[in-house]
């Protein structure tokens, strides 16, 4: 390995930005995206314009990318330079027999001709052959097939910016993986994406205070975290490293290494590193999670505290529920190995059960946003594409209990707009019809996870009950919910009333007379007093068009359908033959 010096003595880029391709759909903004980034980084980061090539439209060909790409390599660059490789266009993802192969579309490609496209693993090996000791490559595109190392740096970690100028470092951000919606609009800048809007904010200085060094992992930690809260954000921004554990600075002190200045010689600086953009950190505020959730919810003021709060808490679950994490190519077939699974992916969202059901307990209209969030970016976690079908519907289940954990909550607070935010959060489906709306995540979650049966019925004890799913989930979430919401013999019958909730709205959200039944259906025909789906269609009589949940919206306000649905719901649960 070459001995670097604490400095860069030379820098490049090579920005590339494809809005109107020869064979694929254009894009809206991916040139303004390209200019703005060449922009800063001759303006605001000391790029050279020399050595910034901008390839947009026409000339973003895949030979001209290439060859730009390829100048850097063969002793061309310095070995203490720095090169960024920037595109925003359209990305491919195929799956192959072992792993995912990413490729970026140049202009004149075409992804049924893969020849025509510039693979991932060809940037790589290029990469490989440039002696520049910092690369970062940043990908406005949709894009899998990465091999990628997470390094989790801890919050308030400090390193010495010496230090990371004289590591090797291979860096990389993408805007989204795979078969997510990556918007090209809705930035906070106008004509720019949600994703390139928020790296030109972090060159501006957005988010950092004076003196603040700029570095690719704290870029990425910013990016995530903005494109995550972005209420139109369909992605995921993923990070990592190809090689090395240095450090990408865009913004590099001229007395890091002036060993001229007897006064500054030998100095160095010690600078505090973000925590990687998917990185685990420590809680920060005292108290716990339920404290510090009941201390910013009632204040307006900290709202701003209340959301950075809970986008770390997202945060971690998301690097919990990692693809990678839980591949479903494998073959999974012992009960001891589901079991397992099932168990990691609730140890995935335990820290965000007490926080979607304090907030459907106290939360208002202010505060729908967040659940809104919450449902949302948990729902659209990144799922395998290919493999054994229960394995692939098994990563619908940490939505599953965050909607019971709210549910549950909002129930018992009779807080019905946060159960109808919950129920009609939007979800992204790759699969549904062209030009159909994105489907509310009830319908997602009722069909996803109706196909668990089996696993849950493998548990010990629930080999002979009719609904397993049920039984399974009101005994793992009564511990919590006692400790949070003190229901004590209530829960029960909160219980039952969600899931009847969730199965007629259910049948309301896709048209049809059916809906998840839940153990309130064996309880049918109780011996004891009325059954809990009758006992909520006599409330629904007697109160009309006030009854809480109508008034809320759900089942579109109106007592008639609501009824009509409830009674024809009340036959289907008679022929299960559960009494």
């Amino acid at each position: 390995m070459p001995s670097y010096k604490p400095e860069y003595s030379e820098s490049h880029a090579l920005v590339v930005g494809i809005s109107k391709y020869a064979k694929v759909g254009p894009l809206s903004n991916a040139c303004n995206d390209a200019n703005a980034v060449a922009n800063a980084l001759i303006n605001l980061h000391g790029f050279p314009a020399a050595n910034v090539t901008v390839l947009t439209d026409t000339a973003a060909t895949r030979d001209a990318i290439r060859r730009s790409f390829l100048s850097f390599a063969n002793g061309k660059v310095d070995i203490d330079a720095r090169v960024m490789f920037f595109f925003a266009g359209h990305g491919y993802t195929i799956a192959g027999a072992r792993k995912e192969t990413g490729f970026l579309v140049p202009v004149d490609g075409d992804t049924a001709d893969l020849s025509s496209l510039i693979s991932w693993d060809d940037l790589t090996a290029g990469a490989d052959i440039i002696d520049a000791k910092h690369v970062l490559f940043v990908l406005d595109a949709c894009f899998s097939g990465l091999a990628l190392t997470r390094k989790t740096i801890p919050l308030g970690s400090m390193r010495l910016l010496n230090d990371m100028l004289q590591r090797f470092a291979r860096q990389v951000i993408t805007a989204g993986k795979a078969n997510e919606v990556v918007s090209d609009a809705g930035g906070s800048r106008a004509g720019h994406s949600i994703f390139t809007a928020s790296i030109l904010d972090a060159f501006d200085g957005f988010g950092r205070q004076p003196n603040d060094i700029l570095t690719g992992n704290k870029l990425a930690a910013y990016v995530y975290e903005k494109v995550g809260q972005n209420a139109r954000s369909k992605q995921t921004p993923h990070y990592g490293f190809i090689d090395g554990d240095g450090d990408f600075i865009f913004d590099v002190p001229d007395f890091a290494a002036d060993e001229s200045n007897d006064e500054k010689k030998g100095r160095d600086i010690l600078i505090e590193v973000a925590p990687s953009a998917t990185g685990s950190e420590e809680n920060e505020m005292p108290g716990g999670i339920e404290e510090t959730l009941k201390a910013l919810i009632p204040d307006p003021k900290d709202r701003i505290k209340l959301d950075d709060f809970i986008t770390r808490e997202l945060r971690r679950a998301l690097e919990k529920l990692a693809v990678e994490n839980f591949p479903a190519q494998v073959d999974e077939k012992s009960k001891e190995t589901l079991h397992e699974r099932i168990k990691r992916l609730e140890d995935a969202v335990r820290d965000l059960m007490p926080v979607v059901m304090l907030l459907a307990k106290w939360g208002d209209e202010r505060h729908q946003p967040i659940v809104e969030t919450v449902m949302n970016r948990i729902a659209e976690a990144e799922k395998p594409s290919t493999g054994l079908v229960h394995l692939i519907n098994m990563s619908w289940y940490p939505s599953l209990l965050l909607t019971y954990a709210g549910g549950i909550s909002a129930i018992a607070a009779s807080n019905y707009d946060v159960l109808r935010t919950i129920f009609y959060t939007q979800v992204h489906d790759e699969y549904r019809d062209t030009g159909k709306a994105d489907p509310p995540l009830i319908t997602a979650l009722g069909y996803k996870t109706a196909q668990l049966h089996d696993v849950f019925k493998s548990f010990p004890g629930h080999d002979r009950h009719y609904a397993p799913r049920s039984e399974y989930l009101f005994r793992l979430l009564q511990p919590v919910t006692e400790d949070t919401l003190f229901l004590g013999r209530k829960y029960e019958s909160c219980f039952d009333d969600f899931e009847i909730m969730f199965a007629l709205s259910h049948a309301y959200a896709s048209d049809s007379d059916w809906g998840p039944p839940g153990r309130f259906a064996w309880k049918q025909r109780s011996l004891r007093g009325q059954s809990p789906l009758d006992a909520m269609i006599a409330r629904a009589e007697q109160q009309k068009n006030n009854w809480p949940p109508l008034k809320a919206g759900l089942f579109g306000g109106s007592v008639d359908r609501f009824l009509e649905i409830a009674k024809s719901y009340r036959e289907s649960v008679a022929k299960l033959g559960w009494f």
